[in-house]
């Protein structure tokens, strides 16, 4: 997506590489017990980024009561980040709250490294409702490798790594709905059998996508830069 950004605003193509990114690698913690099972009792739900206007935050809080109703099952969802949106999110989640006993949301501010892992462990779905257009959304490759799949709106470099039906769902981006986010989401987690090939896709894909890859790639332009 970002190579041909920059060809497009004039960047001639023969200069402009794909280093293709990935996460590094580390060591999946414990497997977290009962979460990841197929129809568990509440699917877990988690956010994972900065928490502003523009990262869907409040679109997907507005799909979520849609979602356990087609579901049939409580939604659990985590916050993990934070950010300026983030009062006005805990504000909603809250008024939601008291209208939606099926749905509880929990916010758990920035967090480090071992304990996301954890979240990535314990969550049965990564939905990344960024509104504008995300030059990759590294997270999503991030959760892959403990086999989670995600959903999100088809902006920016998202289709680089999510397909639908592989790895995840992708719902429409032009434009984003909560209506379209809704059933991306009940479209990953409403069959068994659908939900085990994503979550066997998430890993396949994450593993496409690796830090060592991304060196070998750039350590090949500079060496022809050089000669």
């Amino acid at each position: 997506h970002m190579q041909a950004e920059y060809v497009k605003h004039g960047l001639e193509a023969t200069r402009v590489f794909n280093v293709k990114y990935g996460p590094d690698a580390c060591e999946p913690p414990a497997p977290c017990r009962g979460t990841h099972y197929v129809q568990p009792d509440v699917w877990r739900l988690l956010f994972a980024g900065r928490m502003d206007r523009l990262k869907g935050g409040s679109e997907l809080l507005h799909a979520l009561p849609e979602v356990a109703r087609r579901l049939g099952r409580p939604l659990h969802l985590t916050f993990a980040g934070d950010g300026p949106a983030r009062a006005s999110w805990q504000a909603q989640a809250a008024e939601m709250g008291k209208r939606e006993p099926a749905v509880v949301v929990d916010f758990r501010g920035w967090i480090g490294p071992e304990a996301l892992e954890e979240l990535y462990e314990c969550s049965n779905l990564l939905v990344l409702p960024s509104l504008w257009p995300e030059p990759l959304a590294l997270v999503g490759l991030e959760a892959g490798r403990h086999r989670l799949p995600a959903v999100a709106f088809d902006v920016g470099g998202i289709s680089d790594w999510l397909r639908s039906g592989t790895n995840g769902v992708l719902a429409p981006g032009s434009p984003p709905t909560v209506q379209g986010l809704a059933e991306a989401i009940v479209v990953a987690l409403q069959s068994p059998e659908t939900y085990e090939r994503l979550r066997r896709g998430a890993e396949r894909m994450a593993s496409k996508f690796i830090f060592d890859e991304h060196v070998r790639l750039l350590l090949q332009v500079f060496e022809e830069a050089a000669q």
